[in-house]
């Protein structure tokens, strides 16, 4: 009778308002009770990652502690760091079902939160963090029938982080020593580059943070620090390190088979020459899912019917490999030597899946 008590008691006061909520007769054990519900000293002197104990005190009421003794104040130990340091499978986030991973600029920023809400953390609990566009997200067959009201809501959603995106650079490099000086993006720092040097060259450059400072390799805050980079231009760096606009438009097999893309650097702590985004010309390489191993197998035992031209979309010679019986097997024959040497390609200019 006395648990059941007990339970009702304990029920009842999750069903008060936030105030009624951190009102508790010491029921609850003290590492339960939610932050908003408590009155912690957090010290931003510390060194990123490190465990710290802070001193607790109840804003209404009392919790037990380690021996089931009803206390107002306690210990509980955090981790040094801020809020939107926390790794993203320990946040919630808002969605963002407008972006496009194939993009140019494949993040979006969204409006995170805590999800553990009796973990401590430095500065506010609520932020907003650029997170990379799932591409899946928004394929759902759900996503299709959203009524009205839902609609709104993603529209006003997508409205409200356009509009911080609008942020200046400036409140962005806010940073408190907490950060590791080779994870600063170049946009918050004022490096010395000099193009007095050799190509392919490794040269130290002197960083200063626009604002705020960062750690430096014995973990020391600092503002002024070292990088290397390569003694090259922006526009000289090799395209696996690029990201680069798709243009699907452009024909692999034709005279011209190149196409202007604007690129940028896709590391944004590198360090390079001019400037960061530009245009390039680039092979057209994309491709519409046809595989060469498939169009081989089909001209071999399916050609005499056109399978292959079919499927590598000529739908003329496909017809005339029918009305011809395969050009008596000479057609087939030939078709699958051009297939085999790359000569005979998809018929929309893209190329065969590797």
């Amino acid at each position: 009778m006395i648990n059941v008590k007990l339970i009702i008691l304990i029920f009842s006061h999750y069903l008060y308002s936030i105030n009624s909520q951190c009102t508790i007769i010491g029921l609850i054990p003290c590492n339960q009770i939610p932050v908003k519900c408590l009155d912690c000293s957090l010290s931003n002197d510390c060194t990123y990652g490190e465990q710290i104990s802070s001193t607790c005190r109840m804003l209404n009421g009392t919790c037990l502690n380690n021996i089931r003794k009803p206390v107002q104040s306690f210990k509980r130990l955090y981790i040094c760091r801020y809020c939107y340091q926390t790794s993203l499978d320990e946040l919630i986030c808002t969605p963002n079902l407008a972006c496009r991973h194939h993009q140019n600029s494949n993040r979006y920023k969204s409006n995170c939160t805590i999800t553990n809400d009796t973990q401590l953390c430095l500065g506010q609990r609520t932020f907003y963090r650029n997170i990379q566009c799932n591409w899946t997200s928004g394929r759902k067959k759900s996503n299709a029938l959203l009524s009205n009201n839902e609609l709104m809501i993603n529209v006003k959603l997508i409205i409200l982080i356009f509009f911080q995106c609008l942020y200046s650079i400036h409140s962005q490099c806010t940073i408190i020593g907490l950060i590791p000086c080779n994870q600063i993006p170049v946009k918050c720092l004022d490096c010395s580059l000099s193009n007095d040097c050799t190509y392919g060259e490794q040269i130290s450059s002197t960083c200063r943070m626009l604002n705020g400072t960062c750690l430096n390799n014995i973990r020391k805050p600092v503002q002024s620090f070292k990088r290397l980079y390569i003694c090259r231009y922006c526009y000289q760096t090799s395209i696996d390190e690029l990201t680069c606009t798709p243009n699907l438009a452009c024909r692999h097999h034709q005279n011209s088979n190149r196409y202007k893309s604007n690129c940028t650097i896709t590391d944004d702590t590198q360090l390079c020459l001019g400037q960061r985004t530009f245009y390039r010309n680039i092979q057209c390489n994309w491709t519409s899912g046809r595989k060469k191993s498939n169009a081989l197998l089909s001209s071999i035992f399916l050609g005499g019917l056109g399978f292959d031209r079919f499927y590598l979309g000529h739908i003329k010679e496909g017809f005339g490999k029918i009305f011809s019986f395969g050009g008596l097997g000479i057609w087939t024959l030939i078709d699958a030597v051009l297939i085999a040497c790359g000569y005979l390609t998809p018929d929309d200019g893209s190329v065969y899946i590797e």
